[in-house]
């Protein structure tokens, strides 16, 4: 049993036993824990104490129990519970998975075998098809993350793990651009990351089949394709720039040439040249093999078995006020105006996801304070009040002909929903005027 020292205090949760400590990461903790209701095992996740006043760190936390919530597939980490709202510290409680991390089975073999590998590819590529197709990006796919069950028997699979980098596919400005503390790369494992991302442009789902693809590479090779690098940085611009060594760089001459030549193709500079879809992936490497891996109604079945309301997401309240207009810019132009206009008004972003961008305004209330006795000698004395206002941009790209157009919608959630609020109406004719002046 833990010590008490180690037992965080977590309320709401008072129907579970924490049993010890898992690890710990940059962001927080992970417990094994006893369902005492079910005697199930599970896993709880929480921020670290020192961090629960860091934005950057609550927003991700928050976006990963959202995403576990609304998106549940076989090969993933199964969500059970999460934290009332307002509960400190937040936690996740999730399904405790017995197995081996991929990069513990890496660490046992020096390469795996391509039919192993195809194996454990075939079930990676269900998920991140259903994924894909309900709109969900992973963004983290690393060894780390990728839990191995049933290692070493017929019945060998995966589970996806650590949802806290993920966010939907859309119409999206990055953190990095819209908050100037911040950098372009918002998280994620240098060698996994694609050059999309790092040179902060949109990423679709071929953001991740480039994560899946030195994944394959460190698979098949014992090595991921810039290991001789040990500067993050200099990772990054080799992801951008180089291209990865051929296998026969590290003496590995086994593996059939199709296959290398799909990993390589995963791996390419331009998300164009790489797989169209995870489907096209696993199919192209069955092909390859010359060994069917899947049955031929895996992904319906794939598809049949997710549970999904990402799309449900974004739904605009019908109390809400709107204020719509199209700005002709580059999304890149987009992003430096909006954090301008925010920086100007003293406001914050307090969260980026796809095809909306959350903020809050600050509304200076100034009120008489009364004084008694002999200080209402002095007169009044004016106190300073801050009202932070809630606002929502919807954010759609489209082309109208040559030019590049950004639709955009201003919407005031509750309770800041009346029409005559003179402040929102004040900003909204601001944004406009900002977003259309010097285009």
């Amino acid at each position: 049993m833990a010590t008490q020292t180690s037992v965080p205090k977590l309320p709401g949760l008072n129907d579970h036993d924490i049993i010890r400590m898992l690890g710990e990461g940059g962001m927080g903790k992970v417990f094994l824990a006893r369902d005492r209701r079910t005697g199930e095992t599970v896993v709880v996740k929480t921020i670290h104490e020192h961090l629960l006043d860091d934005v950057k760190t609550r927003q991700r936390f928050h976006q990963e129990t959202d995403l576990m919530r609304r998106f549940r597939h076989p090969n993933a980490v199964a969500f059970h519970q999460a934290s009332p709202p307002h509960v400190e510290p937040p936690y996740i409680v999730m399904e405790y998975v017995r197995g081996i991390t991929l990069d513990e089975l890496t660490q046992r073999f020096d390469r795996l075998p391509a039919l192993r590998v195809g194996k454990l590819l075939a079930p990676l590529c269900l998920f991140l098809q259903t994924a894909h197709d309900n709109g969900l990006l992973h963004r983290d796919l690393t060894p780390a993350n990728i839990m191995i069950v049933n290692e070493g028997t017929p019945r060998e699979s995966i589970k996806v793990m650590d949802f806290g980098l993920a966010r939907r596919i859309g119409f999206y400005i990055p953190s990095g651009q819209l908050d100037s503390a911040s950098s372009a790369i918002d998280g994620g494992t240098p060698d996994y990351i694609c050059p999309e991302q790092i040179e902060g442009r949109q990423v679709d789902h071929r953001g991740d089949l480039y994560s899946v693809g030195v994944l394959l590479y460190g698979l098949l090779t014992g090595h991921v394709p810039f290991e001789a690098l040990t500067d993050p940085n200099a990772i990054l611009l080799a992801n951008v720039g180089e291209p990865p060594p051929r296998f026969s760089h590290w003496k590995v001459t086994n593996v059939p040439s199709m296959i290398e030549g799909l990993v390589l193709s995963c791996l390419s500079k331009s998300p164009k040249d790489r797989p169209d879809s995870a489907r096209t992936l696993i199919e192209t490497f069955q092909l390859a093999l010359g060994c069917k891996l899947l049955a031929d109604d895996a992904f319906t079945s794939s598809a049949d078995s997710a549970i999904s309301t990402l799309q449900e997401h974004n739904r605009i309240d019908p109390r809400d006020v709107i204020d719509q207009f199209e700005a002709c810019m580059l999304e890149h132009t987009a992003a430096i105006k909006l954090r301008g206009f925010v920086d100007a008004l003293g406001g914050e972003v307090v969260e980026s996801d796809a095809g909306v961008i959350r903020v809050k305004l600050p509304r200076i209330i100034e009120t008489d304070l009364k004084k008694k006795g002999i200080w209402s000698f002095f007169g009044p004395q004016t106190a300073r009040k801050v009202d932070w206002i809630p606002m929502e941009l919807h954010m759609a790209k489209k082309q109208s002909g040559s030019r590049s157009m950004v639709d955009i919608k201003v919407i005031r959630p509750q309770p800041h929903h009346g029409a005559n609020n003179p402040f929102c109406d004040q900003i909204c004719r601001e944004l406009r005027a900002y977003l259309m002046v010097g285009r």
